[in-house]
């Protein structure tokens, strides 16, 4: 339960300390004065964003700290945010001027995420405004499975649905692609078939445009290599003959000056020249041929590799061989990209069967929990001053699984005999509904869901003999759970076994303050005589006060 609540430098209060009691803690104080600040803290202690909620002294930091005794926390949590645990659980926030934050657990920094996980295990809020979840659908299913024990379940199951909704969304897109692609697989493999049929070789188009060149002047380069070789090889004047004439003349000049061997030398070498150029021509002259028929050939595999070059937008035979291979690894990727779609089909087929198994338990725990509610919330209505009203959790099964199951739920309320059941949003008033929210509160307190029940003004619309019923109904929910209520009803204010009193107080022109302090006795009796008579306090009113301070003894202060 919530031992102790510390507020400083927040809001409209200067410094306030709270100590509440197991049992009713009513908070009672005019409008403005700041009651709200109190559940706000809480807000703001359970991870709640501050916004410019500055103090009375803006330059300096705020602090909140509250201490919970002997809190219901799960031991994972405290292993996950390694904090140590101890009988008294210490929350602590504090806030600088400039707006930055600081968390701690029992002295342990804990992030923001740790306190939003940690506030469910200590304290329940109802602000003023909660009532209107009461018409949205994943709100009631939360509370079936709560009270069904399903809440892991339903968080597997959403964890599960969102991971099956994401692949679903990543399938589809890769089936698009794959769409895509497969439109253009006969026209790749037509492509990819006919280079591999033109069995292509490197460098093939260098070659034959070579060969081509020789085949196309065959007759020129047979006469001009013939007469070459006549020119070079005659007897008499031929170039051979000469140079070797002329070699034996150095040579005898090589016998009379030194200068003469360089000269043998430079005669030698254009002899070996004359010999080498020879024999290229000779082999010129031998692998060329007159062969009309492998020119066309060669014309005719040049034109084809042309085409080929052209249509697949490349400038050589070692590119069409590089797209070959291109080809071939697409068309591989394809075949692979379509067994892994159709694997991951599978999978997600067997994910949505598995998920639907969770939707099914789910669902079966939802039945069984929605009969039970909805007998204890007309046993809880019929307390509060509803004893004719009719409450029913109706379930309706969807054809396909939704984030949060295979339900839809509907409360159905009718407050008076033979008026149809209808859904509660439509037909409650606002008392109706303040009272409704405050059974569910009632049946999540005897499922001990949190330790401390915080209300803020749950008794929106309710007055007369029903104001009497509610208190009396808070006195009793208050044995199974601590609760806090801020209330504007005198009833309630007098039912709590500790009462704290919120007062605004200006000091000057330019500074209000709130503070707050627990009220007791002949105090409390003027504050609720004040409750009673809007304001005008005198004999009367403080005898109704006492009647109904003495309704609810010994039980207050």
């Amino acid at each position: 339960m919530l031992a102790r609540l510390l507020i400083r430098n927040l809001g409209l209060i200067e410094e306030a300390e709270m100590a509440f009691h197991p049992g009713l803690n009513v908070i009672t104080g005019e409008t403005g004065a700041g009651k709200s600040l109190i559940l706000d803290s809480l807000a703001l202690l359970s991870g709640r964003r501050m916004e410019r909620l500055t103090g009375p002294d803006p330059q300096n930091k705020s602090l909140l700290e509250a201490v919970f005794s002997e809190p219901l926390v799960e031991p994972s949590w405290y292993e996950q945010w390694q904090v140590d645990a101890f009988p008294d659980l210490i929350l602590r926030r504090e806030f600088s001027p400039d707006g930055r934050s600081r968390h701690f657990v029992n002295d342990t920094p804990v992030p923001v995420q740790g306190l939003k996980e940690l506030a469910p295990y200590l304290f329940d809020v109802h602000s003023q405004f909660d009532t209107q979840r009461l018409a949205d659908n994943s709100y009631r299913l939360l509370l079936l499975d709560k009270l069904a024990g399903e809440e892991g379940t339903a968080l597997d199951y959403k964890k599960k649905y969102s991971e099956i909704l994401k692949t679903s969304k990543d399938l589809e897109t890769r089936r698009k692609k794959q769409e895509e692609a497969l439109a253009q697989e006969d026209f790749l493999r037509f492509r990819l078939e006919e280079l591999r049929k033109a069995a292509i070789q490197p460098d093939e188009e260098i070659r034959l445009e070579e060969e081509r060149q020789r085949l196309a002047h065959a007759e020129s380069i047979l006469l001009y290599c013939g007469q070459a070789l006549e020119l070079m090889a005659a007897e008499e004047q031929g170039i051979q003959a000469l140079l070797s004439r002329l070699l034996a003349l150095m040579r005898k000049l090589a016998g009379l000056v030194k200068e003469g061997q360089a000269l043998e030398e430079t005669a030698k070498n254009l002899l070996d020249m004359l010999q080498h150029l020879e024999n290229q021509v000779l082999r010129l002259k031998d692998k060329t041929e007159l062969s009309p028929q492998r020119l066309e050939e060669v014309n005719e595999r040049l034109d084809l590799l042309n085409s080929l070059m052209k249509k697949n937008q490349v400038s050589s035979a070692e590119a069409l061989l590089e797209k070959q291979v291109n080809l071939e690894r697409t068309l591989a990727s394809m075949m692979q990209d379509t067994e892994a779609l159709e694997q991951a089909e599978k999978k997600l087929e067997a994910d949505r069967k598995a998920l639907l198994n969770i939707a099914g338990t789910l669902s079966q725990a939802r039945q069984n929990a929605a009969q039970k509610l909805s007998e204890k919330m007309t046993h809880l209505l019929s307390e509060l001053a509803l004893d004719r009203a009719q409450f029913k959790v109706a379930l309706n099964v969807l054809e396909e699984l939704g984030p949060i199951g295979l339900d839809t739920c509907d409360f159905l309320f009718s407050a008076h005999p033979g008026s149809p059941l209808r859904p509660l949003q439509k037909v409650a008033s606002g008392g109706e509904l303040s009272r409704v929210m405050l059974a569910l509160k009632a049946v999540e307190a005897q499922q001990k869901m949190a330790s401390t029940l915080v209300l803020d003004e749950i008794d929106a619309g309710i007055s007369g003999r029903v104001s009497g019923m509610t208190a009396h109904f808070l006195r009793r929910l208050a044995k199974d759970v601590q609760i806090i209520a801020v209330t504007h009803l005198p009833q309630i204010a007098a039912a709590g076994s500790r009462h704290f009193l919120v007062e605004k107080t200006v000091h000057s022109e330019k500074k209000t303050l709130s503070r707050v302090r627990e009220i007791k006795g002949s105090t409390r009796q003027e504050v609720l005589a004040s409750m009673l008579s809007a304001g005008e306090v005198g004999p009367p009113s403080l005898e109704a006060a006492k009647a109904l301070l003495d309704t609810f003894s010994p039980a207050v202060a």
